[in-house]
């Protein structure tokens, strides 16, 4: 019996179930692995019914990637087989970017690419979500302005700190 996949599999059930007050039990990057992938869900790609898998990559953080690539293994979203890359590649469809390697410059992405990061100013350069801290919990801050091609549903959109387009006024 695999421990570490049910190890991972509990942490995943936890953050769900569980107010963001118990995070503190669990490391942070296993917490970011679980954001990650349940974040995943809430994204629709307008060429779904072509796509042959549901791609993450992850950029600056090799313990985060290992926790994915454990919580993936054997799952599907909407039908689509899920798979990990290193680093940034132009097969990415959701890519997390950890705040210790982000550059000074902006992020840029394609536009099928669902950028995801734990820096608090990860929107204002280009990226799409940021977990950042709020009240204790995690809570994701989503800028609508770089949101690619893609749809973000508004089961995300409501439980997130929004900004852009309107909001900005």
């Amino acid at each position: 019996m695999n421990f570490k996949r049910i190890y991972i599999a509990m942490i995943l059930m936890v953050c769900v179930a569980v107010p963001g007050h118990l995070h503190a039990a669990y490391k942070p990057e296993e917490v970011l692995a679980v954001y990650v992938f349940r974040i995943a869900n809430f994204i629709n790609w307008p060429d779904e019914a072509s796509m042959t898998s549901l791609n993450f990559c992850v950029e600056g953080d090799k313990q985060i990637a290992r926790l994915l690539d454990v919580i993936i293994q054997g799952k599907t979203i909407r039908s689509m087989p899920l798979a990990l890359y290193p680093g940034i590649s132009e097969k990415c469809n959701v890519l997390f970017v950890s705040k210790k390697s982000l550059l000074s410059q902006d992020i840029t992405h394609s536009d099928s690419m669902v950028t995801i990061s734990d820096s608090k100013r990860f929107t204002e350069r280009g990226g799409v979500i940021a977990l950042v801290p709020s009240e204790g919990r995690i809570k994701p801050k989503i800028n609508i302005d770089n949101i690619g091609s893609y749809s973000i549903s508004s089961s995300l959109l409501r439980i997130s700190i929004i900004e852009g387009g309107s909001q900005d006024d």
